[in-house]
């Protein structure tokens, strides 16, 4: 899932999980389940 403002490249200073540009915001029910998953598969990957 993607917002549509992904975190690479350069760093976006204006950039925020959660929050893009102009009034783009994904409900902390959506977001947090998939933040989870990324941990996990950050840890397995160790």
């Amino acid at each position: 899932m993607s917002g549509g403002s992904d975190f690479y490249g350069t760093r976006k200073v204006d950039h925020f999980l959660e929050i893009g540009r102009g009034n783009l915001q994904i409900d902390e029910k959506i977001i947090e389940p998939w933040i989870k998953q990324c941990i996990n598969n950050y840890r397995r990957s160790k």
